[in-house]
């Protein structure tokens, strides 16, 4: 979650940018619920299966002006409970409890006042410890990078494994402290290796 020092105000840029680690996303049209249902899951998955990041709904990501999301709290109850349920539809589950979900009061540039109900909403995901890969509950993957998400296709979802199960060999060789889940990686990897050599 980004500190408490950071003031957003309404119609004016904020000094974060998009990076690999930020995803920002402008809210259009009257159902900010499920616009912000919709892309949960699949940016909760883009910054678990890379290095953790937040989404901020109510900033536009062409000039990261401040546009806010109106807000009651009903609404905020309710978008609490409903992105809650579409994480936990995550593959492999997940406990819901790691992730945060804040809603950041939006000022007015001229009173420097907060304006009631109108909010930038965030959703935190932290950096995962393991290497393994996420799913949504329709069964996608997704990977952060700079600026964007993008979701893997099948030749790109094999690389990645592979890149990742190397990864896990390469630590189990150099003798670091290996789990049993570290001594099947490096089993499947060195039987590849001998059929492909064969």
């Amino acid at each position: 979650m980004i500190g408490k020092e950071i003031t957003f105000r309404r119609g004016l840029p904020t000094h974060l940018e998009e990076t690999r680690y930020y995803e920002f996303k402008e809210i259009k049209g009257g159902n900010p619920k499920g616009s912000i249902q919709n892309a949960a899951d699949e940016y909760a998955v883009a910054f678990l299966n890379a290095e953790g990041g937040s989404i901020f709904w109510g900033i536009r990501d062409t000039d990261r002006v401040v546009t806010g999301v109106s807000l009651d709290y009903k609404d905020r109850d309710e978008i609490r409970r409903v992105v809650t349920e579409k994480l936990t539809q995550i593959q492999p589950p997940i406990a819901p409890s790691i992730f945060e979900i804040p809603f950041h009061q939006v000022f007015d540039p001229d009173s420097n006042r907060p304006i009631e109900n109108f909010y930038v909403v965030e959703l935190t995901v932290p950096k995962m410890p393991t290497k393994g890969l996420y799913f949504t509950g329709s069964g996608d993957a997704f990977v952060k990078t700079d600026g964007s998400k993008k979701r893997l296709s099948g030749l790109q979802l094999q690389a990645e494994l592979t890149k990742r199960l190397s990864e896990k060999v390469d630590t189990a060789e150099k003798g670091a402290t290996s789990s049993p889940m570290d001594f099947y990686f490096s089993q499947v990897m060195r039987r590849a290796k001998l059929v492909s050599s064969a």
